[in-house]
């Protein structure tokens, strides 16, 4: 059952690369015994997606391969679970705003980080019409001088196709990152923490995305890399969510920091970034309410202010 199952999903992921017409890189099978019933469903999961790359639309396709290699994966990934210990703190983020971490090593950061990847594969959390809000207001507001587009911590990489095709941006042009392995599993995605920057991003990016700073051993060093790479005019679009606070952190899904909407603020003053705007959004999916926080370098130009 190990081998057929890791033949299944290798094969998906091979049909998957050659439907994008790039080559598939990084493909890891999951040593893991699995039950009949993951068989089972893989096996009717690789039907539906058969299917799927016949007769549905890009999004629908995608989601599905999403949701079953990354569920699929979850469920091996069940067997091999470790447990991680850190060491709960709280930072003072100046303003009275608060946050509470948790510290360990960086070895464990690593490896917990994908452990809760591969956990969490199957699940997106974040819409697309988030994604489309967004895009919207960088269209209106953001000289885009590159071209050129990162978000962090995305997982299966929706959120760069979302925006990529918002923008009518050309493919490549929006990148996603992943601590994961898994990364490479999905298109336009690399391998990458989100602390490190690579050299050819420096002062060249239009805007960052990220959920993900919750999984942050150092929020401020991760904003200070984000900012170094933003274009003159560039701006980070952050999340800050209910589930973002100091009751959630947890070593299980690797949610290393927490605080409100005031500390998130308060942390982008403290590296030197102010908040351009608040968007807030409300998913359709849910009944809580989503924060979007735009920021940018002091020097930045709203284009909305030459129309």
């Amino acid at each position: 059952a190990q081998a057929i199952f890791g033949s299944i999903r290798d094969c998906w992921l091979r049909s998957h690369a050659r439907r994008l017409g790039s080559p598939c890189h990084g493909l890891r099978r999951t040593s893991a015994m699995v039950s009949g019933r993951i068989l089972l469903f893989a096996l009717a999961a690789s039907a539906v997606l058969g299917m799927l790359v016949m007769t549905s639309t890009t999004d629908a396709y995608e989601r599905a391969y999403g949701f079953v290699v990354g569920y699929t994966t979850h469920l091996a990934a069940r067997s091999s679970r470790k447990e991680f210990d850190g060491e709960i703190g709280y930072q003072d983020l100046g303003g009275g705003a608060f946050a509470k971490t948790a510290h360990l090593s960086h070895k464990d950061y690593v490896a917990l980080q994908t452990q809760g990847n591969k956990n969490k594969l199957y699940w997106q959390g974040v819409q697309n019409e988030e994604i489309g809000a967004l895009a919207d207001w960088l269209t209106k507001h953001v000289h885009f001088m590159n071209h050129v587009g990162i978000c962090h911590g995305v997982r299966q990489g929706h959120e760069q196709r979302w925006f990529q095709e918002r923008l009518g941006w050309k493919p490549g042009s929006i990148i996603g990152t992943d601590i994961s392995d898994t990364a490479t599993w999905f298109p336009n995605t690399i391998q990458q923490d989100f602390h490190e920057v690579k050299p050819e991003w420096l002062s060249r990016v239009d805007f960052i995305y990220s959920n993900a700073l919750d999984h942050s051993y150092d929020p401020q060093k991760a904003l200070r890399s984000w900012k170094s790479c933003l274009s003159a005019d560039g701006v980070i679009l952050l999340q800050h969510a209910p589930q973002h606070g100091k009751d959630y952190l947890s070593l299980q899904w690797g949610d290393l920091f927490g605080t409100d909407l005031e500390g998130y603020r308060q942390l982008a003053l403290s590296v030197g970034l102010h908040v351009v705007t608040e968007l807030p959004i409300k998913p359709s999916d849910s009944d809580a309410l989503v924060t979007y926080l735009v920021l940018a370098q002091t020097r930045f130009r709203d284009k909305a202010d030459n129309l």
